[in-house]
Formats: C-alpha cells, sequence, structure tokens
C-alpha cells in the first residue's frame, strides 16, 4: 500500500565503512577514493578488507542486529546500502561537518511499540548519527525478509526518533508497505526533521524505519450500542425510562462509556454529570469509531429511537460530538425532542491534525489510552473511515452541520474547549513535535487534538449556540472536568442561554450614521428571563443609560426599562450579533458579542 510520492535518488559519495552480521561484530574495509563502492564497501585501488564479523569478534554482542554499515560523508550526504540491499539515502549538504553515520537492520522482535494496541513489524531500518540530525529530507528502503513479509500486511510505515535523553516520538511517514515484493520505502521530510530539531530540551540521533499494525494485543471490548448507568458502573440497558429527565452520553476517538465517564466508581464523571444537570436517567452509547461518521450517528439514531424516550439532552466528547449531530438529524430521531445538546472539544469545522496527516501519529504516541476494536486495520482508518472526514474543508462535516440546523434550529448547543496542549498518554516532547510538525502556531489555543475555534464553532451561523467555555486543560479532561460538568448543569437548567454576554455595537436614529450612538449591552439570563444594562454613547454627546428586564423566546426577547415603562429593547440573536429596536421611535440598532 503506497502512502507517498516516488523517493528521490541521490549519488553515493566515498566514504569509510563497517560492514557487521551475525552477532553484533563489525568487519571493516576501507574504500579506495578511485575505485567503485559496491554493496559491501570492499572494492577501490587501495582498499583492504578487515576482520570477519561473523562471530562477533568486536563490539558487544547485539542478537537483533542484521546488518551494519558505519559512513563517513565527504559531502554530507549520500547512499548508504547494506548488502541486502537495504539502503537510507541522505540528499547533499544534509550533514554539517564530516560525521559518522551508521545504518542497520534489526530485528524488532523484543521491540515494545509505542501503544499497546499497536505491534512493530519484525524486521526495521535504523540510522544512527554521531552528531545532529540531517537538515534535508532522507529516505529509507527496507528489504523485508521473505519469512516475515506476512508481518507487514495492512502495516502503516512510521519512523520513530530517539533522542539522547531517551524519549522516542513516532511519526507516520509518507512512503509504500509492499509485503508482496518484500519492501517498505518511507521519507522523513524536511518539516519532520526540523520540528523534531526544534526541540530543545532533546537531542534526537537517531531513526528508525518501523511498519506498524494494529490490534497486536486484543482488549477485553465493550459491547456496542446502548447501556445504562446505574449509579455505580455501566450495565447492559434493558428497559430506559421513557418519562424522565434522560441524558446520552457519546464517546470520541479509542474511548468507549466505561473509559470515557468512568466505572466502578459511585463518584465517576457519570454520576456527577446526572447531579449537577439534576438528570434521572443516564445513558451511554458505545460504537467503532474507525467507521464513516454518518454511519455511526444512524446507529445511534436508530437505537434512541427504538427506546421509546420522547426527549433527552445529549453529552459528547471529541469525535461523538460530530457522531451525534449527524444522529440527531436522522429521519429515526425527528420525533424525538432534544433540549440541548452538549459538545466537548468538537471537531465543528475539523483539526489541523487531520489537514496535516499527523492525526494517526498523534493516536500512537498516546501510550495505553486508545483503544482499537479486534480487526481494526490501521492503514484503513484514513481510507474511508472517520479520521478521514475530520479535515477543515471536510464535505462531510458541512452536511452534519446544515442537516442539523434544519432539522434542529430549536435545540441550544452548549459547547466548550480547552487551550491545554496535552493529549493522555503524549509526553510533552512528542506533543511539541507534533504540534509544529502540524503547523500549529504559538498563540493558537488548542488542546493537543481540536483547536477552540473548531471546538467553539467560531465560524458557525446557528442561532441558539451558548458558546465559550475554555478552560486552561487538555483534550481528555474536557468529559470529566469539575468546572465544566458544574457549567453545563447550569446550562441545561436554564441558568444560562444563548443571550448571556457583553455586547456592542451602534443605535442610530432612523438609520442615519451622524445621529448615532456607540451602545454595550451587558445581559444576564435565567430560567426564561432577560436582563440588560445598556450603556451609549450619542454622537452629539449625549449619554444614556438604563436597566431593561423581560422575557425571551426562541432566539427574541423584549424587555423593559425599569424606570420609564414606555422603553423597550427588543432583538434576535442569530450567532453572535443582535439586531433590533429600541422602542422608543423605533430606532434600529445592531449589536455584536464581545465577551461571555
Amino acid at each position: 500500500m503506497k502512502f507517498s510520492t516516488a523517493l528521490p535518488a541521490i549519488i553515493f559519495s566515498s566514504l569509510i565503512m563497517i560492514i557487521g552480521c551475525g552477532g553484533g561484530g563489525d568487519s571493516t574495509a576501507t574504500t579506495g577514493t578511485s575505485g567503485t563502492t559496491g554493496t559491501s564497501g570492499s572494492s577501490g585501488t587501495s582498499g583492504t578488507t578487515g576482520t570477519t564479523g561473523a562471530s562477533g569478534s568486536t563490539g558487544n554482542p547485539d542478537p537483533h542486529l542484521l546488518e551494519a554499515i558505519s559512513a563517513r560523508y565527504e559531502n554530507g550526504g549520500g547512499a548508504i546500502t547494506l548488502p541486502s540491499g537495504s539502503s537510507v539515502t541522505l540528499m547533499p549538504d544534509s550533514l554539517n561537518g564530516n560525521p559518522i553515520v551508521r545504518v542497520e537492520k534489526r530485528d524488532t522482535v523484543d521491540r515494545y511499540a509505542p501503544n499497546e494496541t499497536v505491534s512493530v513489524s519484525r524486521e526495521s531500518l535504523l540510522v544512527r548519527f554521531s552528531d545532529s540530525l540531517p537538515t534535508k529530507s532522507l529516505s529509507f528502503r527496507l528489504n523485508i525478509s521473505p519469512v516475515h513479509s506476512s508481518e507487514f500486511e495492512d502495516g502503516v510505515p512510521f519512523v520513530r526518533a530517539h533522542s539522547l535523553e531517551g524519549q522516542d516520538v513516532w511519526i507516520q511517514l509518507e512512503g509504500e508497505v509492499s509485503p508482496q515484493q518484500n519492501f517498505v520505502n518511507g521519507v522523513v521530510s524536511d518539516s519532520i526533521l526540523s520540528a523534531l530539531r526544534e526541540q530543545a530540551t532533546s537531542n534526537f540521533n537517531s531513526l528508525e524505519l518501523c511498519v506498524l499494525r494494529t490490534p497486536a494485543v486484543t482488549r477485553t471490548e465493550h459491547s456496542y450500542g446502548l447501556k445504562s448507568w446505574n449509579g455505580y458502573f455501566w450495565e447492559p440497558i434493558s428497559l430506559p425510562l421513557p418519562n424522565v429527565k434522560t441524558i446520552v452520553l457519546v464517546h470520541g476517538v479509542g474511548s468507549s462509556s466505561q473509559q470515557a465517564w468512568g466505572d466502578y466508581d459511585a463518584y465517576a464523571a457519570a454520576e456527577k454529570i446526572k447531579s449537577a444537570g439534576e438528570y434521572q436517567q443516564v445513558l451511554g452509547f458505545d460504537y467503532n469509531w474507525t467507521e464513516p461518521i454518518d454511519s455511526s450517528g444512524e446507529q445511534l439514531a436508530i437505537a434512541l429511537a427504538n427506546t421509546g424516550i420522547s426527549k433527552m439532552d445529549i453529552e459528547a466528547h471529541s469525535l461523538g460530538t460530530v457522531v451525534s449531530l449527524s444522529a440527531a438529524s436522522h429521519p429515526s430521531m425527528s420525533q424525538i425532542e432534544i433540549p440541548s445538546m452538549i459538545l466537548l472539544g468538537a471537531p465543528i469545522f475539523g483539526t489541523p491534525v487531520a489537514d496535516a496527516g499527523t492525526f494517526l501519529s498523534f493516536l500512537v504516541n498516546a501510550v495505553g489510552t486508545i483503544q482499537f476494536s479486534s480487526g481494526t486495520v490501521l492503514s484503513s482508518i484514513f481510507n474511508g473511515g472517520s479520521l478521514s472526514e475530520l479535515n477543515s474543508t471536510s464535505p462531510t462535516l458541512q452536511s452534519i452541520r446544515d442537516r442539523f440546523d434544519s432539522s434542529r434550529p430549536n435545540t441550544t448547543v452548549i459547547l466548550a474547549g480547552g487551550r491545554k496542549r496535552e493529549l493522555a498518554g503524549v509526553h510533552s516532547v512528542a506533543m511539541q513535535a507534533l504540534t509544529s510538525l502540524s503547523g500549529i502556531s504559538d498563540d493558537t489555543d488548542f488542546d493537543g487534538i481540536i483547536t477552540a475555534d473548531s471546538a467553539l464553532g467560531k465560524n458557525w451561523s446557528r442561532q441558539l449556540i451558548l458558546r465559550n467555555k475554555i478552560l486552561g486543560i487538555g483534550h481528555n479532561d474536557l468529559e470529566s472536568d469539575q468546572d465544566i460538568i458544574n457549567w453545563v448543569g447550569r446550562a441545561v437548567s436554564g441558568e444560562y442561554s444563548v443571550f448571556a454576554g457583553k455586547f456592542k455595537g451602534i443605535q442610530s436614529v432612523n438609520g442615519s450614521t451622524t445621529n448615532s450612538a456607540e451602545i454595550s449591552m451587558d445581559i444576564s439570563t435565567r430560567n426564561g428571563t432577560i436582563t440588560i444594562i445598556m450603556r451609549s454613547n450619542w454622537v452629539n454627546g449625549f449619554q444614556g443609560y438604563g436597566t431593561y428586564v423581560g422575557t425571551y423566546t426562541g432566539s427574541s426577547f423584549r424587555a423593559l426599562n425599569t424606570q420609564a415603562a414606555v422603553e423597550f429593547y427588543e432583538g434576535t440573536i442569530v450567532g453572535d450579533t443582535i439586531t433590533g429596536i429600541w422602542t422608543v421611535d423605533n430606532h434600529p440598532y445592531t449589536v455584536s458579542r464581545v465577551a461571555k
């Protein structure tokens, strides 16, 4: 399976070689300056042959070392080819000075995978640099032993970057895995090398081409579909109560109801959510997160329609948010009322890690936190699966937003995001390198997978949105953070509404630009009532202020001046903008939200 374009062809320079086989010993041979260098480095007009390495006569025995060559370049680049034909090619002038580079083909039978749900192929190609990483892209070609070729089926090429400080960063490569033809190609791009060199606290000095597959270990899998929270653990759903206040929880990538909301714990997040929102029933939905979003959405919709519940809130995290939006607009859900959709860390407008092709690298580095289902083919997750639909220009996401807006105009959408660049299981150096590789600037609010702009639906023109809860927490913490739980509980009880916040704009007399005022409104709401504190600064120097109290219905409100019973502010909110009139002489105004 191909993951890239063709590899560059580079001329091999004159060098000094060491060829090793067997138990880790090296045989040495020096190439002559006027000779033609063969794969073993033994030709040349003045070359000499050193001692054999088959018996491991020098160096510490290394049972996993299959072949090795050490080389010193004169022009900072070239191709190093092992006797088996495996090779590493460096661009000219890639290395500073004249350092030694060592290439090894290794048996990785004891190699620990970065994540317990993926496995590493039996053979790898490793290049060690005595100084720093090259400044230009390099390419690998690993010739696979036919006896191990089956272990590369459905695999994805990765590079394991290793630092002197003992840190590993796993990054997906462009390349090709061909078990049928017994080879793997991979390109470590300029941008990957740059992202690794930028890490001030780590000195990366080796790169290893590996192929990852999944799953290596089959976890105890939770059955897909609905389940019920009983106050202490999740259990199979039997007969849900149709007429009680209900919330449905939908997990994200690589998770489950148990992992996301707690299990066998009286203080689990599921129980806290139940208490904060005064719910009488909590349901969870588990699904295969690698399937297309609308497919999972249809499964959720049908499952909820079959419960007989006529009214429910839905709270979802990460990928589960767009699965839930898809479900809410499915025809089978048309008779179910959804007062509130709570979306935490939502890829409403996609994510830059999908744009940059680094999504799988983030997941693979999340040690011990991602659950793959048995039978998942790692190489196909981005070929028609859910993660292939999460880029910023995704037609799937656009369709989901449009369908939801048209089918659920009266549902209040409650959005929350994080700004701490943290993903469970990913160490800080890997997070920094992958964030840089994804093109995410330092001043972008980013929770480790999703930007705040996407999570808060910055460009969503939907009317009923209560957005803007952004905390200094990472993506995985949004599910169970107590501040989020408390805030959502108040929001679904009506304490907050879409109107709450600070607004600024212009009010005019009959649309006049010369007779107008800059106005500001502080708006608060609770249980269907609205309070507006208004201040105005007119062009002619007049300053006004007043307090208005009234009611709101849907996206419209009407509030009376508490000091002058003939003065009303009326308005309609669309997104973050309110337009309306001040009833005295019908002065029109337009204000936009500046804070929540």
